[in-house]
């Protein structure tokens, strides 16, 4: 019983041990990593760094935490971020993140807040922690803009896994209720034809990129995308319902070329909602109307339209109508 004792004993004083020098460990690479930010010339502080959790796990909060990449002129701050590790878990990381921080850029600023945010990260054991998986969940999520604009998702979840190759990432994202701002309602549906949310949106897809997404994601530039494999993106909002499916590829200025296989249900009220915000010219508006209402026919239902969505140029083209220039896909 005294040897079963003393056992005990030691192996509390191993396992202390081990928890005190992982959390010693934490708190160092944590605050050289600030202190590198600073060295390139961001503006990296926290105000407090500190790890608890014994004995289970390593919860380390920094408090007052702000980072300014002066490359991007892009900001953020927080009161506070918490990380925490199972003990002998050192490659799954859970971020919360707190009801209220804030996004900065030269162009806007952006208060971001949610009753709750939370991710979870599945990393590689190695100085660059490379991402593995990652899970997002947000519920009552909100964007405020220093523009006058707030944007609103009931709610949202979002998984990536690293695919066959390191560089791309099968994406998977559920939303409800999500609510543009009102510029940007406005700017979409001007005539007010569409409820003020979309009902539901779901992608699935995978991404290829063309660096790894790790911590130099952070450090130095952003991956930028080169192919993406839109296996399905569901969206319904108000009476239209859109699926698309379809792969492009994306050159380094993030132009992006490819067909887009493309189904919408009640294809009409899409059309006039085209119409109303000037994506389609008033002088082709009779044509693209009998156009798209002949492709509608082929489809064997007048409700439904099945056509492509071409880009090519640097311009996108519905079927036999141009719609304008193609989006640029750039992750600043």
């Amino acid at each position: 019983m005294k040897r079963l004792g003393w056992l005990v004993l030691v192996c509390a004083v191993v396992w202390s041990g081990w928890w005190y020098a992982n959390a010693v460990a934490i708190d160092r690479v944590l605050s050289a990593w600030l202190d590198d930010r600073r060295a390139e010339g961001w503006a990296a502080d926290a105000q407090n760094l500190d790890t608890k959790g014994f004995p289970m796990e390593l919860a380390t909060t920094l408090e007052g935490l702000r980072l300014a990449d002066p490359a991007t002129g892009v900001a953020w701050q927080a009161p506070s971020v918490t990380l925490t590790r199972p003990t002998f878990g050192p490659t799954d990381i859970t971020v919360n993140l707190p009801p209220e921080h804030t996004l900065s850029s030269p162009f806007v600023n952006l208060t971001i807040s949610s009753q709750a945010s939370t991710a979870r990260l599945s990393v590689a054991p190695t100085p660059n922690l490379t991402v593995w998986d990652s899970q997002i969940a947000l519920e009552d999520f909100a964007i405020a803009s220093s523009q006058g604009w707030t944007s609103r998702i009931d709610g949202a979840e979002i998984s990536t896994t690293q695919g066959a190759e390191p560089m791309s990432h099968v994406i998977r994202a559920t939303l409800t209720e999500v609510s543009p701002g009102g510029p940007i309602l406005q700017l979409l549906d001007p005539a007010n034809l569409l409820p003020d949310s979309m009902q539901s949106m779901h992608i699935d897809a995978t991404a290829t990129f063309d660096k790894a997404w790790d911590i130099t994601a952070l450090e130095d530039r952003r991956p930028q995308p080169r192919a993406i494999d839109l296996q399905t993106v569901d969206m319904q909002w108000g009476e239209i319902e859109v699926r698309i499916a379809g792969t492009l590829t994306i050159d380094a200025n993030g132009v992006p070329e490819g067909d887009i296989a493309v189904q919408i249900v009640k294809w009409e009220a899409l059309l006039e909602l085209l119409q109303s915000n000037g994506v389609l010219p008033q002088q082709i508006n009779a044509f693209a109307l009998r156009a798209v209402e002949s492709l509608a026919q082929a489809s064997g239902r007048a409700d439904t339209l099945d056509a492509t969505l071409t880009l090519a140029g640097g311009f996108i083209r519905f079927g036999l109508i141009p719609l304008g220039p193609a989006p640029r896909l750039v992750i600043r």
